[in-house]
């Protein structure tokens, strides 16, 4: 064993001078002076002059290090650390200084004990943020060290690890920080967790689960998904290219919004798979330096909402033909009068025809002929247009004239009541793209609030424009009445608002769905002289040409 002489550490270091310092809270402590002054012939490595010089040249390397670092020397685990290191003790660092490890140690040996083995056994390792009593602040309280430690060797025995050397790294800042944000990470979890809508965060390329919250699991009828992958969890939805939008978030960083979007879940094997409607949107998470790391997927199961959106509209289909049905029905006494009128003249026209049999010039015979077919087609006439308003046929927009369907319409309604004045002004003729029964019943819907409006007039009156912009052909009507009160504006288009004694509540409701059905709108307001609804309909291309 090489043996150093007080004359070469004095001309190597210095000769030590009595440090003044040691137990000061501002402790430049442990240089070389104040190092070789400690009494060391105390402890199990004996007195200063007396070291070897491996043991020699590890303290110097300690001591010259930024980093807190110990130094375990010998079998009794000797602790020898530099200034650094010798700040995390507080001012009685002078009373651990060259002590028994195991016994400096003690409260935190269980933890520690196994490393220290290890490298006395010849290995080393890498230690992350383990907790250690720490002089802070003028008094001791738990950090947070990583460390490295590597045995260490006599230059010159094959022998086994005389000593052992320990780096640390204060984390204490770090993992308050790491434990700070895990805490709010919790809390957002917790929150989260309870959400109503579903949550759902996955790392990864592979979209690995980090997060699901209660609905998501509900959603997708499972419960173990941490720390799998979408694809691994839910095999069905890689069939139904669900995956593919995750891998293109992912890869591309835009989010993906989708609205109603279905989703097939196979919730138990052999069983029929489920079908859900959902809301979601899938962001990518970026970490600090802007790269993609994960993905963060939101929601809502909309599955009973289609559903009711269905029904809603299979019942707006049936109420839009009970309102035909009723406007039939306000017309029916009135409009059998005027179809019995044709067929009476035809009948009497074919008795008269049947008596000129034989008798009377061809000629003669041929013109009252004609006049009971004229009068059988004015009654087919009028059957045609109720059968069409009563039509349970589904909307079939084309080219329609729509100066022409409105005045079917007006017909229509002048059978049910000859008293009602219908005026025309400014009707321009305009083609439009649209179902022409479900405009004309629009019009005679319309045309009838009015007539009940001005039911107490003794001279009912309503006119009617078609006016064109370069979009759009406008329909408004102005009739003769008292106008529209100004609370009821404001629910006027509501489903089963009425005023009416035996008003149904739906007649414009569904006028207003039909025109919005067409892109078009309804609205109504009060005029100069009573109350005015007008509605418009986008214009069809100018080379179509009406049917019919």
């Amino acid at each position: 064993m090489f043996k150093v002489s007080r004359q070469n550490l004095t001309a190597t270091y210095r000769r030590p001078r009595r440090c003044t310092a040691l137990t000061t809270t501002r402790y430049q402590i442990l240089d070389l002076e104040a190092f070789g002054l400690h009494p060391w012939e105390k402890t199990p490595l004996g007195p200063f002059c007396e070291w070897t010089t491996p043991l020699s040249c590890w303290v110097r390397f300690i001591l010259i290090s930024a980093s807190p670092t110990i130094l375990l020397w010998g079998p009794e685990r000797t602790l020898l650390f530099n200034d650094a290191y010798a700040r995390s003790l507080g001012p009685r660092y002078h009373e651990i200084l060259g002590k028994p490890f195991a016994e400096v140690a003690a409260p935190v040996w269980h933890r520690l004990s196994e490393y220290v083995e290890d490298a006395f056994s010849g290995k080393s390792g890498v230690v992350d943020d383990t907790e250690l009593p720490t002089w802070r602040s003028g008094y001791t309280e738990t950090g947070y060290y990583s460390f490295t430690y590597t045995p260490l060797f006599h230059p010159e025995q094959q022998s086994g690890p005389i000593g052992a050397i320990c780096v640390l790294t204060d984390r204490t800042a770090k993992v308050a920080y790491k434990k700070r944000l895990a805490r709010e990470l919790d809390a957002l979890h917790e929150v989260y967790e309870h959400a109503p809508g579903f949550i759902a965060m996955a790392e990864g390329a592979e979209h690995r689960f980090t997060f699901a919250n209660a609905a998501y699991r509900q959603l997708v009828g499972r419960q173990d998904l941490i720390g799998k992958t979408v694809a691994e969890v839910m095999p069905e939805i890689v069939r139904q290219g669900f995956v593919d939008i995750l891998d293109r978030v992912f890869t591309t960083g835009v989010p993906f919004v989708g609205r109603g979007l279905p989703i097939e879940f196979q919730n138990q094997p052999g069983e029929p798979p489920v079908r859900n409607y959902i809301d979601t949107i899938y962001h990518p998470v970026r970490d600090g330096d802007g790269n993609i790391v994960g993905l963060f997927a939101e929601g809502h199961d909309v599955t009973e909402q289609v559903k009711a959106q269905a029904l809603a509209s299979k019942l707006q289909a049936q109420l839009l033909r009970v309102s035909r049905s009723t406007a039939m029905e306000s017309f029916g006494s009135a409009v059998a009068h005027e179809i019995n009128q044709p067929l009476a003249a035809t009948v009497n026209y074919l008795a008269l025809a049947r008596k000129m049999v034989g008798k009377a010039d061809p000629d003669e015979l041929s013109a009252v002929i004609g006049r009971a077919y004229d009068a059988t087609m004015r009654a087919g006439d009028i059957l045609r247009r109720l059968r069409n308003l009563t039509s349970t046929g589904s909307s079939s927009p084309q080219p329609t004239d729509l100066m022409r369907t409105v005045l079917e319409a007006i017909t229509l309604v002048r059978m049910a009541d000859p008293n009602m004045s219908v005026v025309t002004t400014s009707l321009h003729s305009a083609i439009v793209m649209a179902d022409g029964v479900q405009i004309q019943q629009v019009v005679v819907n319309l045309l009838k609030n009015a007539q009940e409006a001005m039911s107490e007039f003794a001279h009912p009156e309503v006119e009617i424009s078609i006016t064109k912009t370069d979009a759009f052909a406008t329909v408004r009507f102005e009739d003769r009445g008292p106008g529209i009160p100004q609370e009821r504006m404001a629910d006027l288009f509501e489903w089963f608002v009425t005023t009416k004694t035996q008003g149904s509540g739906i007649g414009l409701p569904i006028s207003k769905r039909i025109i919005e059905a067409h892109s078009g709108r309804l609205w109504a307001e009060n005029g100069s002289t009573g109350a005015v609804f007008a509605f418009t309909l986008p214009l069809a291309n100018e080379d179509l040409k009406p049917n019919g």
